[in-house]
């Protein structure tokens, strides 16, 4: 096969999949201004911040970021770190993503379409699984964001608080013209951020990043193939179907010669399946919930320790560039050198 052909059946098998996180590396550069109702609710929320309903026309309420801020609490059981968060909340789409600052995007219903425009809805479980993915990235970014692009995800931050304070703007009646004031802060800052620095650094961690979401979603749920399920419609293209696969932390048989291993979700599969293989079911089986939890903690802390390791190696060395094959092998030797695992 060539290698126009190659590249031309990748291209058409990531456009067939509406991965709900495909948005989350490039979402600096996605910051809607669209005018959004914030919920005035009357308890407080132990994870969020600030939620957001984005469409006027959306049946969405408090009881629903109430629910989404109690899933994001399960994730803080397992996490050293739980970052405060906003939340925009829609009724249906076809995305959800992160910031990089502090904001999840997230749909209640995940919709997906083929190539003739037909949409399907995800399952209704398979949000929970996202919401965990979504705010993961956010605890990745407290660890890893803050080491290796700390000046990236500063900025990254302030165009989460320059949204908040334009939502502000809107609904206070725009006094002094504060809704182009921070428009056009917006825009200058995501210009600044296009060409900084630190961006080649935010995108080597891209697919460690989806790599340490897709676990935590797997450990909260306790089910090796959450993500899987949640990306999963029965009218979905063979292609996608290959593609949804290579998130499941069960064996799939992946071999290194996989095309699709060049998309960052997918990119490192191998690794997925092997912890799947040697620490997920030990853990798995633990009966007691807090024992459960203190060892999906470590496991988590290590993975991160792993993820750091590999980053400092390969920006020392310079390595940006390596295979997905490459990748795969030296975050596998890494995590049994820091789990200390005898395979």
């Amino acid at each position: 096969m060539n290698n126009f052909l190659a590249t031309l059946l990748l291209s058409t098998a990531l456009l067939n999949l509406n991965s709900f996180a495909k948005e989350d590396h490039q979402s600096f550069l996605k910051i809607s201004m669209e005018v959004q109702q914030e919920l005035q609710c009357e308890r407080e929320f132990q994870i969020i911040n600030k939620a957001f309903k984005v469409r006027s026309k959306d049946f969405v309420d408090c009881e629903d970021a109430f629910w989404a801020d109690r899933a994001m609490s399960k994730v803080k059981q397992i996490s050293n770190i739980s970052p405060k968060v906003n939340l925009e909340l829609l009724a249906r789409d076809s995305g959800a993503s992160f910031d990089i600052g502090s904001t999840i995007r997230l749909p209640l219903r995940l919709t997906f379409s083929n190539r003739w425009g037909q949409v399907y809805d995800s399952l209704s479980l398979g949000t929970d699984a996202i919401l965990y993915h979504e705010y993961s990235h956010a605890i990745f970014g407290e660890v890893i964001g803050k080491k290796f692009y700390p000046q990236f995800k500063a900025m990254a931050e302030t165009l989460s608080r320059y949204k908040i304070a334009l939502q502000n703007a809107y609904a206070t009646g725009n006094y002094g013209n504060a809704v182009k004031y921070y428009e056009n802060q917006i825009k200058r800052l995501q210009e600044k951020m296009k060409t900084h620095h630190e961006i080649e650094y935010y995108h080597l961690s891209s697919s460690y990043n989806e790599f340490f979401a897709d676990l935590v979603a797997v450990l909260v749920t306790n089910n090796a193939n959450s993500i899987f399920n949640a990306l999963y419609y029965d009218e979905m293209s063979d292609q996608s179907y290959q593609m949804i696969k290579l998130r499941s932390f069960e064996d799939q048989s992946t071999n290194y010669d996989n095309r699709l291993l060049n998309e960052i979700h997918g990119e490192l599969a191998l690794a997925r399946q092997f912890i799947g293989k040697t620490v997920l079911n030990e853990i798995f089986s633990i009966r007691d919930e807090k024992l459960a939890n203190q060892r999906k903690k470590a496991l988590l802390d290590n993975v991160l320790k792993a993820i750091d390791n590999q980053m400092t190696k390969r920006i020392e060395l310079n390595d940006f560039g390596i295979s997905p094959k490459k990748n795969n092998e030296k975050l596998i030797k890494e995590l049994k050198e820091v789990l200390k695992l005898e395979v």
